[in-house]
């Protein structure tokens, strides 16, 4: 299901449908899951490999078949950067919403020094979306 801003997560539609095209590095960072489960998480950005839809793509060690949409809107919706930013917000408020997530789990995120958002434009989403 499609939400008024045009953006789909994970939690409301099927992400399956989707896999990478090519795609740019957004950040990486330690995710904290709980006592002593801690994931190296990469968040991409980019378009599917249909070309259909422009994603947050999130991958794991622990993710068998690679690479997962979280957030997708219609090509087109938005330009870049501005796609980029509303899908990390509308992931994060998932998490925030759904999972009871409060923020602190995302731990030494790092970005790419001319990456997709800038490490300012990164923590202004997280600031958003938990305040801060």
């Amino acid at each position: 299901m499609v939400n008024a801003k045009g953006i789909e997560t994970y939690d409301e539609g099927d992400s399956a449908e989707y896999s990478p095209g090519k795609v740019r590095k957004l950040f990486s960072c330690q995710l904290d899951l709980g006592p002593g489960h801690t994931e190296e998480t990469l968040f991409m950005v980019g378009p599917d490999s249909e070309g259909q839809v422009m994603a947050l793509w999130r991958e794991t060690a622990w993710d068998d078949e690679g690479a997962s949409a979280v957030a997708w809107t219609a090509k087109g919706f938005y330009e870049e950067p501005e796609v980029w930013r509303r899908l990390l917000e509308a992931y994060l408020r998932v998490l925030r919403e759904q999972e009871s997530f409060e923020g602190h789990e995302f731990n030494d995120i790092s970005s790419p020094s001319k990456g997709p958002l800038s490490m300012a434009e990164i923590k202004a989403a997280f600031g958003k979306v938990w305040g801060g």
